[in-house]
């Protein structure tokens, strides 16, 4: 039978190791926690570049249609009445789909309203 010095001295032998190996782990863990905050901050770092320039090609693109928009709004009374006439030869020339859109705004109007009154 082992003396009781020979068995202290295993147990502490035991935990050594173990603390060795904990640490080692412990290290191990730490490194791959500090690596994955690298991939994760490069990855945010390229996220905000593209949402920064996806930002910017809309602003672009906002700016182009207000732009196309802008040039095609008559500017003059003469270009306001030209677009007026423009719009009673086109009802004229093909009244239903007029028609069909204002009875679509008729009816939602009146539905609006009898909805409104309604809540009083």
């Amino acid at each position: 039978m082992p003396s009781k010095d020979d068995a202290v001295a295993s147990a502490q032998d035991a935990l050594s190791t173990a603390s060795a190996v904990v640490a080692e782990k412990a290290a191990e863990a730490k490194q791959a926690a500090i690596d994955t905050g690298h991939a994760l901050a490069a990855g945010a770092g390229e996220l905000k570049a593209n949402v920064a320039h996806t930002a910017v090609a809309a602003k672009d693109a906002a700016a182009e249609a207000i732009t196309a928009v802008n040039d095609k709004l008559p500017r003059t009374a003469d270009e306001w009445e030209a677009a007026g006439r423009d719009v009673l030869d086109s009802i004229r020339r093909n009244p239903a789909p007029w028609a069909a859109v204002g009875a679509v705004f008729l009816v939602g109007w009146l539905l609006g309203r009898s909805a409104a009154g309604s809540k009083k």
